[in-house]
């Protein structure tokens, strides 16, 4: 944050975030075999997303990995590939097959007829061995997938950037030839929002998953994570790591997001200029808090790019907007940018 100087109260910036959340419309859950499927309802969603998790090479004797996955015979995209790692045998280390673990995408843009029908229609996945697979039913993306990440092996945390408004989703798998997929032994951060846990052993402890997400996140860089409390495997490890894809919110801009970048205050005018770049949107919003959690004070919206008091820069725009008289008192007052309606 940027404060602005000669003032009798502080100006702050605040992460912005695109009005108008992403939603799950609809999620499903099912344990399967090779192929794995299942069966959801899109309808009125422009996306579905499909984390397909599978059973390590059992007695170290397959490559586990996840194979295609379609929607009603679509082929979707990969947006995040997390192989097995295959055994290699010791001195002095022996490492152990893993759960695979993967995350795809499909954008009803690009389903026959440009959308999703109201029926319900069958997820495939291919797998090696046993697969969980969740699925996902979004509405308010924009196409496509923003920023991904796979953790370190044997880790309960994974570092993302993320653009402001998105959703991110998330996959914790374990398991390993230590059989430790204790799945109710984890636990998320409150920010998650759990979609399902699940084993994969049928009863016994070879490998599980854990899937959530957290909607409207803020713009920046952090890490996110999961406690797990289970015991170490026979090796000492369990083959844990999370996973992780951003989606973006309609509208945004991959990498880059609703940002403003600079900030003055005019104490004889009690006016406060502000500076974002560009980002291809219709109109902006820019909205005052004193507290940063109540936003309901619009300072100005339907902010266009005619609305630019700096024309010369191509990349951002500039506007001088009033304090409102309420807010002289307050010792600090926050900004946010959003997208317009």
């Amino acid at each position: 944050m940027r404060n602005a100087l000669a003032f009798s109260f502080s100006l702050m910036l605040c992460p912005s975030v695109l009005e108008g959340s992403i939603t799950v419309d609809n999620s499903v859950l099912f344990r399967g075999g090779n192929p794995s499927t299942g069966t959801i309802n899109a309808f009125g969603a422009d996306k579905i997303v499909v984390i397909s998790t599978g059973e390590h090479g059992f007695n170290q004797t397959a490559n586990g990995d996840g194979g295609e996955v379609t929607f009603n015979g679509v082929v979707l995209t990969q947006a995040v590939n997390r192989n097995s790692i295959k055994a290699q045998a010791g001195p002095p280390v022996v490492l152990v097959d893993d759960t695979w673990n993967d995350i795809w995408y499909l954008d009803a843009s690009d389903f026959p007829g440009g959308a999703f029908p109201d029926s319900e229609l069958t997820v495939s996945a291919a797998a090696v061995s046993r697969a969980s697979v969740t699925v996902l039913a979004l509405s308010g993306t924009a196409p496509g997938v923003g920023n991904v990440v796979v953790g370190d092996r044997d880790n309960t945390s994974a570092e993302l950037t993320t653009t402001g408004g998105s959703i991110v989703v998330f996959s914790y798998a374990m398991g390993g030839t230590g059989n430790t997929a204790f799945v109710n032994n984890v636990t998320l951060e409150e920010t998650m929002t759990e979609v399902g846990r699940q084993n994969n052993g049928g009863g016994r402890w070879w490998d599980g998953h854990v899937v959530a997400y957290q909607s409207d996140v803020v713009s920046g860089t952090r890490t996110y994570s999961v406690t797990d409390t289970s015991a170490p495997g026979a090796d000492g490890r369990t083959g844990a790591h999370l996973i992780a894809a951003e989606f973006l919110a309609s509208g945004a801009v991959s990498g880059g997001g609703l940002t403003i970048s600079d900030i003055s205050y005019a104490k004889d005018t009690n006016q406060v200029t502000l500076t974002w770049p560009k980002a291809g949107l219709p109109s902006y919003t820019v909205k005052a808090s004193t507290d940063l959690a109540d936003w309901e004070f619009e300072l100005e919206d339907s902010i266009t790019d005619e609305s630019d008091l700096n024309p010369e820069d191509p990349a951002a725009i500039t506007v001088t907007l009033p304090i409102p008289l309420d807010f002289q008192d307050s010792p600090q007052l926050f900004f946010r940018l959003e997208a317009g309606q």
